[in-house]
C-alpha cells in the first residue's frame, strides 16, 4: 500500500524546548520530536503562529508497504511544488527519466517509467551514487497519491492561517492540481 503524508518541521525555539539546545541534525534523527503529522492540526496551528509562514520546512514522507521511498532526510520550504512539478513532468513525458531537484539542497529526485510504473531514486546532486531513497511502484498510485496529499496540504494552510484566506495565494494551486488530476 502506498501512503504518502506532509510533516510540518517544528520550530527552532520548539527544537530548544525539547532537547535543550537546538542542532539541524535532530530533524533527521529524531524525526518524531522534531516534525508534526498535518493530522494534527492544534499542533500545526502552533507552528504556523510561531513561524513565519514562508519560512516553515516541511518533509514528505512516501511509503510502499513500509519500505521509505521519501522520507525525513529531505526538508524544504516549497517541498510541495517540487513534488507537483515533478507530477507534470511525468504526465508529459511519457516513457522518460525525469530528474526534479528537490528544494534547495543538492538533492535530485530522479523518477523512471517502466510499463505501468515508476522507478524513484533520491540522491544528492554531487553524489549520484549514494542514494537516499529508491523504489519502485505503480504510477497511477504514485500520482494520484502525490496529488491528493498536496491538496490536502494547500487547503490545510488555506484553512488554518488567515494570510492564505485572504490573498487566495494558493487557488491557482489548487486548480493545477485538479488540472494534474485529470490527465492522469
Amino acid at each position: 500500500m502506498l501512503e504518502v503524508n506532509t510533516y510540518f518541521a517544528k520550530s527552532k525555539v520548539m527544537i530548544e524546548e525539547t532537547f535543550g539546545n537546538y542542532s539541524e541534525t535532530y530533524y533527521s534523527e529524531y524525526p518524531k520530536a522534531c516534525y508534526t503529522n498535518i493530522e494534527d492540526t492544534a499542533s500545526v496551528q502552533k507552528i504556523l503562529e510561531e513561524e513565519y509562514i514562508d519560512y516553515i520546512n516541511i518533509s514528505v514522507k512516501i511509503t510502499h508497504n513500509d519500505h521509505i521511498l521519501l522520507g525525513f532526510l529531505v526538508r524544504d520550504i516549497d517541498l510541495w511544488s517540487d513534488l507537483l512539478k515533478a507530477c507534470e513532468i511525468v504526465l508529459e513525458n511519457k516513457n522518460h527519466i525525469n530528474e526534479v531537484p528537490l528544494g534547495i539542497e543538492p538533492v535530485v529526485l530522479k523518477l523512471k517509467t517502466i510499463g505501468n510504473h515508476i522507478e524513484l531514486n533520491v540522491y544528492h546532486e554531487y553524489d549520484p551514487a549514494r542514494l537516499i531513497y529508491n523504489g519502485t511502484v505503480l504510477k497511477i498510485d504514485f500520482l494520484y497519491a502525490l496529488l491528493n496529499e498536496s491538496l490536502k496540504y494547500y487547503e490545510k494552510l488555506i484553512s488554518l492561517h488567515g494570510k492564505f484566506r485572504s490573498e487566495g495565494k494558493f487557488d491557482s494551486l489548487k486548480e493545477k492540481i485538479e488540472l494534474l488530476k485529470a490527465k492522469i
